[in-house]
């Protein structure tokens, strides 16, 4: 499935919740508002002053999002959550939160239709870092265990590196475009998947993420995929790559392949070797400690999250969504204070006889699931999105496009509950 940060500006109803949640940003007056700040660009070690255009003026405001989670936040009662302060500046799509510079970063579509990088600061104050263009396309922010953060943008197609948290930063590519994720050794090896036309590659830069080559193309690797779907459809099989993995203590490579060859393909000797680990291209994962990973899938209505362990070598599938009414593309996954978070979202292409569900599942173990944030099944098909990232005492969870923010759970919320069977 073609993964798009760029959300489908949209306006959702959810039945039975009775509110509305991602409604396309009107026209927003910015004359009540106290403060303008111009913010700078960065180009290579050049700081220069960003004036066209200008960052919109953020009044700055009290934090004040963080109420207890109660047995039910679904419906009206996640608008109580939400983030005071970012709704004037746009739609907010993927996050990171930057532990360091105690800031989350947040990859927006304004109003006008800029896209941007922004930063909400501890003290609750929103502010553009840096400024993409209006041409459209996807947007990303990525981070290696070394403490750098990157910020990838189309039209045009450019890669940005900061070793500071985005005080500083330096373009390192352009192109190709979209990377989907990144992994790294530790030891200033980095690899990203491309997520692009008809182009499968892993990319890796060896000198900690400031030159990049191409590395695996795995179009190369399974020719047999390498084909278009049929005559009249110039798709290849094998057609891109989605979430990447990389294991140093096994010395373990695991990489999503899309859109009709959907497979985790693994490689066990430092990617000489590859093979099918789960039929099954998944968008995220998460790392649950001992070597054991949940992976989520990107589809309709057919593969759930799977549990695999790599010393075991196995591959269990702990929730799916299908006996549920939940469609089964997931994108993000975090661990926030030893509880699991699954964002399961719908796609615009559902077939006619399904309009499914979409929300955030929560787990203990990764084996047991429980509903945290449910909605629909919706009125008509449509985009949603649903993208976590989680901070200290927070987690922080964008709805199409509007920034909510809750306590993790604890223990306590699951006692009493039922698990989905």
């Amino acid at each position: 499935m073609k993964k798009t940060i760029l959300i489908t500006l949209l306006t959702v109803l959810f039945v039975g919740a009775g509110c509305v949640v991602g409604q396309k940003n009107s026209a927003i007056s910015l004359e009540s508002q106290t403060e303008t700040r111009v913010p700078s660009v960065k180009v290579a070690d050049v700081v220069i002053p960003d004036t066209s255009p200008q960052a919109a003026p953020i009044k700055e405001e009290a934090v004040r999002y963080f109420p207890p989670p109660t047995t039910d936040l679904t419906g009206p009662k996640l608008g109580t959550q939400r983030v005071p302060g970012t709704s004037e500046i746009g739609d907010i799509h993927q996050m990171y939160f930057y532990a360091p510079g105690d800031v989350l970063f947040m990859t927006v579509t304004e109003p006008d239709g800029l896209r941007a990088l922004w930063r909400l600061n501890a003290n609750g104050k929103a502010e553009r870092v840096m400024a993409a263009s209006n041409g459209g396309g996807d947007l990303a922010i990525f981070n290696d265990s070394q403490g750098n953060l990157y910020f990838q943008h189309e039209r045009p197609c450019k890669l940005y590196r900061s070793a500071d948290g985005f005080k500083t930063w330096r373009e390192v590519i352009q192109g190709p475009c979209m990377f989907w994720a990144m992994a790294d050794d530790g030891k200033g090896t980095v690899y990203a998947t491309l997520h692009d036309w008809n182009t499968a590659t892993v990319y890796r830069s060896p000198d900690g993420g400031f030159s990049w080559e191409v590395w695996k193309d795995f179009q190369k690797l399974f020719p047999e995929y390498a084909a278009q779907y049929d005559s009249k459809d110039n798709r290849f099989k094998l057609r891109h790559l989605h979430d990447i993995i990389y294991d140093a203590a096994n010395r373990l490579f695991i990489v999503g392949t899309g859109d009709v060859a959907r497979f985790a393909m693994q490689s066990l000797d430092d990617g000489e070797t590859w093979h099918k680990l789960w039929d099954e291209g998944f968008t995220a994962h998460l790392h649950i400690g001992n070597g054991r990973y949940l992976l989520g899938p990107d589809q309709l209505h057919s593969h759930g999250i799977v549990l695999y362990d790599v010393k075991k070598g196995t591959v269990k599938e702990v929730w799916n969504p299908k006996a549920y009414g939940y469609a089964g593309y997931v994108y993000s996954m975090i661990n926030a204070e030893g509880v699991y978070y699954a964002a399961i979202h719908t796609e615009s292409n559902e077939v006619e006889s399904v309009v499914p569900k979409f929300g955030v599942i929560a787990s203990l173990d990764g084996e047991r699931w429980y509903r945290f944030l449910e909605w629909g099944p919706l009125t008509h098909h449509a985009r949603t999105d649903v993208m976590l990232a989680n901070a200290p005492g927070v987690v922080y969870a964008s709805v199409n496009g509007a920034l909510y923010a809750f306590r993790p759970l604890d223990k306590k919320w699951f006692v009493g509950k039922e698990p989905f069977k």
